[in-house]
Order: structure tokens, then C-alpha cells, then sequence
């Protein structure tokens, strides 16, 4: 019987250490595989955080081709072409299955906000891969600001948020990750 229970005890803290604790201010960014359908490599599956390695980079994960990542994803396009010489880097990512028409959603989305300077993606690794990013359901919209491959800021968009408070947070933050 005692055996039992230290055997039960193991198993429930193996499967507490499983589970998933969001990435915070400060953790260091996990890889994932995207396929990439406007950038440099369109048409490849690559780990754009590998790629960008120590650069300040920005993720952006929308949940649909909306208004409200429109005006985001081309702050950020703005901003990388502004800092070229700072190195900034950033990519997008659709979370969304990958499909014909995702890929379409996203080269109308470069067409109609002009954005050149930022890959946009599709999310194409195991859906557990994402897990330690906190994506809520609730948040259609979040950006991820990296510098020396750490999270340095975190915004989760809701739909409902003011987008002149959020765009100021970001542009703030940007300037942050660029000293």
C-alpha cells in the first residue's frame, strides 16, 4: 500500500512537471516551423525565430485576416523597414489550418496593407509546439517582442481593445527592444 502511494505521488508529479507554463517577460523564445507564403523562403517551411536568432524581432499571431491585424501587422512592416539598420525582424503568424485559402488570405492581406518587409506566415508544427506561448482563444490578436532570443513585452489584443492605447504600447516597446 505504501509502495502504491509513492508510486501515485511520481506519476502525479510527472504529469504537474508536463504541464505547460506560458512563456513570460524574460523566457527565452521557443522554435516552431512555419510555412512561409510572402516572404523570402515562400513556399518553404522554416523556424523564423532560429533564423532571426539574437535580432530584435517581432511575432505577430492573428487568428483571421482582419481590420485588426491589419493595422498592426503594417506597424510592424513600417517599423522594420524604418530600423532596417538596427536589424529588427519580424514575421506573422496565421493560426489557422494550411490550406489554399489561408495562404490566399495572406497574400491579400500583403497586397491590400502593402506590407514587403515582414514574412507572413502559416503555423505548420505540432499544435502542442505552441503551448508555451499562451495564445488565448479570446485574443484574435498578439504581438511578442524578442531581443537576445528572450520575450522582452507581450500584448494579447482582444477584439474590443482600443487601437490607439495598443499601437502606442507596441511602438513604445518597439523602441525598447531596438537600444
Amino acid at each position: 500500500m505504501l509502495l502504491t502511494a509513492i508510486v501515485s505521488a511520481a506519476m502525479a508529479q510527472a504529469d504537474d512537471d508536463a504541464v505547460v507554463r506560458p512563456l513570460s517577460v524574460g523566457d527565452a523564445a521557443m522554435p516552431f516551423l512555419v510555412r512561409d507564403c510572402t516572404g523570402p523562403a515562400a513556399g518553404k517551411r522554416l523556424c523564423y525565430m532560429c533564423r532571426y536568432g539574437a535580432r530584435p524581432t517581432v511575432a505577430v499571431f492573428i487568428r483571421d485576416c482582419s481590420g485588426t491585424s491589419d493595422s498592426i501587422v503594417k506597424l510592424i512592416d513600417t517599423a522594420v523597414r524604418d530600423h532596417r539598420q538596427r536589424r529588427l525582424a519580424a514575421f506573422v503568424v496565421l493560426l489557422a489550418k494550411d490550406t489554399e485559402s489561408a495562404e490566399q488570405q495572406l497574400k491579400a492581406l500583403a497586397a491590400s496593407a502593402e506590407i514587403s518587409e515582414t514574412p507572413l506566415t502559416i503555423f505548420s508544427d505540432a499544435p502542442n509546439k505552441l503551448d508555451a506561448y499562451g495564445l488565448g482563444q479570446d485574443s484574435p490578436l498578439t504581438v511578442m517582442l524578442w531581443r537576445g532570443g528572450r520575450l522582452r513585452s507581450l500584448h494579447q489584443v482582444a477584439e474590443n481593445s482600443p487601437r490607439g492605447a495598443t499601437r502606442q504600447a507596441i511602438e513604445q516597446d518597439l523602441q525598447k527592444i531596438l537600444r
